[in-house]
């Protein structure tokens, strides 16, 4: 019922709901974003991989709030990536992404960890597409 009535207000007043969606998401990400490690992490990939537009199948109309929330997914992942490197504490070790979608996250490690490790990565996944961009990335693929 409620759902209905916010549907019904929103067409009276030519408001698109799924870009009203987007917006209140993209505020609530860039909210839990301050002052927190993510942040700076956000930061750091949007060095390494400037876009990240292609890598995702699913996305039409790639813009701000989907780069946000990819960026912002992408941050987590490699922070905890980061959390588990130092908790093995070993100099040199091998990492396979299975189910890599563009190698994007490959890229990241390897370029966070710079000197401190070796880290040799491997991608994995059946996707031609996928393969195709793992391969622009300069990944190794299986």
């Amino acid at each position: 019922m409620l759902k209905a009535f916010i549907k019904k207000i929103t067409t009276i007043l030519g408001i698109d709901i799924g870009m009203f969606l987007q917006m209140v998401c993209k505020l609530s990400i860039k909210a839990a974003n301050i002052g927190n490690e993510n942040k700076d992490m956000l930061n750091r990939l949007r060095l390494i991989v400037p876009d990240i537009s292609r890598q995702h199948f699913h996305v039409d109309g790639f813009n701000e709030y989907w780069e946000l929330k990819g960026r912002g997914l992408h941050a987590f992942q490699c922070l905890m990536m980061l959390k588990v490197i130092k908790t093995i504490n070993k100099k040199q070790l091998t990492v396979v992404d299975i189910g890599d979608s563009a190698g994007t996250h490959m890229k990241y490690l390897k370029e966070l960890t710079g000197d401190e490790y070796k880290i040799n990565t491997v991608s994995v996944n059946l996707d031609s597409r996928a393969i195709e961009k793992i391969k622009a990335q300069g990944q190794e693929q299986w």
